[in-house]
């Protein structure tokens, strides 16, 4: 029989393996979310970090610690002008080619109003507080309009509160699904290049640029 030290291979892990293994410091991590060492644990790692010889006087190699009167590289060089010098406000508020008419503050408020808190909650309480795309249960969850929130404020002529809270559409529980946070970002992409579709063929081509 051969004798010697043989190097043992490492089997790589199949994909259920590392999938339970995700699932298993998911787990972990949320268990710990929120808690806090108490002070003899503090303590105790304390007296483990000062009386290990690798962290005592511990510091950075000549070759990678900044030297004394180090000054980070930069291309911008003293007595030169900032491109945006005397442009301030450019682009933004009414000059924005994005500008809706200052509703910011509007859709603000609305979002975090007794009604929306209300309706979000009956959408919830409907759907279990569970994704209606891929089952996802309690897990960062959003409730969210099948019909976009933007499209029923225009559709409707809502530009402020006392609208909002009368018209019925926004309010629908019909209209609202529980999705969870990954399912809720393909959702609202999918929806915003179909509306951008619309609009494209409903102006026809954009003019090129000269």
């Amino acid at each position: 029989m051969p004798t010697g030290v043989y190097k043992r291979k490492k089997i790589p892990a199949t994909k259920n393996q590392m999938i339970a293994r995700l699932r298993n410091l998911k787990k972990a991590i949320e268990a710990n979310v929120g808690s806090k060492h108490s002070k003899e644990t503090k303590n105790k790692i304390s007296k483990a970090n000062k009386n290990n010889p690798k962290l005592v006087g511990q510091r950075h190699s000549p070759k990678t610690e900044f030297k004394k009167g180090h000054k980070p590289e930069s291309p911008f060089l003293k007595g030169m002008t900032p491109w945006n010098k005397g442009l301030k406000g450019l682009m933004s508020g009414s000059e924005s080619p994005n500008w809706k008419g200052g509703i910011t503050p509007f859709l603000r408020h609305l979002r975090t109003s007794f009604e929306y808190k209300q309706w979000r909650k009956e959408v919830f309480e409907r759907d279990d507080y569970t994704c209606q795309t891929c089952g996802v249960r309690g897990v960062g969850i959003h409730a969210d309009h099948i019909k976009m929130f933007s499209d029923i404020l225009r559709e409707n002529n809502v530009d402020n509160y006392k609208d909002a809270v009368k018209c019925d559409e926004l309010w629908d529980l019909s209209n609202g699904q529980t999705l969870c946070e990954k399912c809720h970002c393909k959702k609202t992409k999918l929806d915003l290049k179909r509306n951008w579709g619309f609009r494209k063929t409903a102006v026809g081509k954009l003019p090129k640029k000269e």
